[in-house]
């Protein structure tokens, strides 16, 4: 690689990571909220007079699905840092020159990234799914 190409590759990586944590941080803090302002709106729709005719399945399953995110979120970040545990090691194993340890950490690596990445998808899922189950809890028929 060329210097300019090396520095590009370095500053990819950089932004990749920074994208990386906010996405990790924007879903708990998604799905963290939306259990917030879902316990907020019912609190104080108790409080109120008003008839509020409420489907509380739907809400409970709402519920449900905002800590499934929550959950799903926090295991994408013991994803990342189990990966990149294992990416450290390789790369540990690489300057020590055991091949194929090496190989066993970017593999396992591998396999916890990709798990991590199904369990953030999984969390964007889960708050789509909270937002409509709640929207359908609290709206007239």
């Amino acid at each position: 690689m060329t210097n300019l190409a090396e520095t590009e590759y370095i500053e990819r990586i950089r932004v990749q990571t920074t994208l990386a944590e906010r996405l990790l941080a924007a879903l708990m803090l998604v799905n963290g909220g939306a259990i917030i302002g879902l316990f907020t709106f019912l609190g104080n729709a108790a409080t109120k007079d008003a008839a509020l005719r409420l489907d509380t399945a739907a809400l409970w399953w709402g519920f449900a699905a905002f800590i499934i995110g929550v959950l799903a979120a926090l295991t994408a970040f013991a994803c990342a840092f189990l990966s990149q545990h294992h990416y450290t090691l390789a790369c540990h194993y690489q300057i020590e020159g055991r091949a194929e340890q090496e190989r066993t950490e970017i593999i396992a690596g591998g396999k916890i990234y990709a798990a991590g990445i199904i369990a953030a998808i999984g969390s964007v899922a889960s708050f789509g799914a909270g937002a409509f189950l709640s929207l359908m809890g609290v709206l007239p028929a």
